[in-house]
């Protein structure tokens, strides 16, 4: 509830504590944001998901509240409102960011995690950069996850590699 007060400015510190925390505590985090009431989750989710721009960070609850906003793209600000050029898909970035992270350390898990994101360009970003990890040390696996998928979706994981 306390990430629910904090400043949107205030972000980037409150994604530092975050990182200081061990494990269970950001397990007891991560059921307190799924408890809270929706209004309180739109005010949450932004200031957690921001915690995402470190490369060897990535909890569940910064992929739950993703998800979250990935969910309720009419309802939830831009990633940074300071941003002079807001990106045209709002947490396209912090959700294959946080994909690609995880799938340096744990590709399965960053691929089941991608699977619960809601259809459109987000999710495909997400799966591209979760590929294009896993395909480095473990390209077996990484084309057989990429043979699963549909057809639409391979077409479209495609048309983001080749403007790579």
């Amino acid at each position: 509830e306390k990430v629910v007060t904090i400043d949107p400015k205030a972000r980037y510190e409150y994604s530092t504590m975050l990182r200081r925390w061990n494990p269970a505590k950001l397990s007891e985090l991560s059921g307190q944001f799924q408890s809270l009431p929706d209004e309180q989750k739109q005010q949450a989710a932004p200031v957690i998901a921001y915690a995402v721009s470190g490369l060897d960070y990535n909890p569940p609850l910064v992929g739950e509240a993703i998800r979250y906003l990935l969910t309720r793209p009419a309802e939830t600000p831009l990633v940074d409102p300071d941003e002079p050029t807001p990106p045209k898909i709002p947490w396209l970035r912090n959700a294959s960011s946080y994909a690609g992270n995880l799938a340096v350390t744990e590709p399965e898990t960053a691929r089941d995690w991608v699977q619960t994101l809601p259809e459109g360009q987000p999710k495909l970003w997400a799966q591209w950069n979760v590929l294009s990890i896993w395909t480095q040390y473990d390209p077996t696996a990484a084309d057989q996850w990429f043979k699963s998928l549909p057809a639409n979706v391979q077409r479209g994981i495609e048309q983001i590699r080749s403007k790579k």
